[in-house]
């Protein structure tokens, strides 16, 4: 078996070869188009992360802002609880004192009568 001269294998490796040759060049625009579709999926998925990060952002701050908003409910509520204590205390010693007040008066209108009752005695009697 002999073996063909460089030309002859060189023309039959182009032979061979040019079918593919002619694949590659057809798929060429279907290779553009893949690569521009796979630049903009990664330039929306870019600018997803960019919308992610904003939302995460925005959420970490609300977070803070809802913790801050608890602590001055419950600074509230103690400041409320305090207050309606403080009250509570105000009326009891206002109601206290309105019942020494009130036996004081019971005494005190006790002691006219018995005045008063004094007096008419007398005066009954200085009468007859």
């Amino acid at each position: 078996m002999t073996t063909a001269p460089p030309a002859l294998q060189q023309s039959l490796q182009v032979v061979v070869e040019l079918p593919m040759l002619i694949q590659q060049r057809r798929r060429a625009p279907i290779l553009r188009w893949i690569l521009t579709m796979l630049h903009a999926v990664e330039r929306e998925f870019a600018q997803h992360r960019g919308f992610r990060d904003w939302v995460a952002g925005q959420l970490s701050r609300f977070a803070d802002d809802l913790e801050q908003a608890e602590h001055h409910v419950d600074e509230v509520a103690d400041q409320a609880s305090q207050g309606v204590e403080r009250l509570g205390n105000q009326q009891a010693d206002r109601m206290a004192a309105l019942e020494r007040s009130n036996v004081e008066l019971r005494d005190l209108v006790a002691r006219l009568q018995g005045q008063i009752d004094l007096l008419v005695r007398l005066q009954r009697s200085g009468a007859q």
